[in-house]
């Protein structure tokens, strides 16, 4: 990460890190109850995105201005 080059970006490095544990990480993002169980719903890209570093490129957060900004750009 170029923290230099997100922070011109208005990029957070937090925003950063969120945005890869949210692809690459198990987050939770909802809890669907039901009358006997209850379920949780993760957020996580599909496996077939995980597997190289050119998914990465796919990767946008946004930016504090409200542009999308590319992870290869931060």
């Amino acid at each position: 990460m170029d923290r230099d080059r997100a922070q011109a970006l208005g990029v957070t490095p937090v925003q950063i890190q969120d945005a890869l544990y949210s692809a690459y990480g198990t987050r939770e993002v909802s809890v669907i109850y039901a009358p006997a169980d209850q379920y949780s719903v993760i957020m996580e890209v599909e496996p077939q995105y995980q597997r190289t570093p050119d998914a990465l490129s796919k990767l946008y957060i946004r930016s504090s201005t409200g542009r999308w900004c590319r992870s290869t750009r931060w």
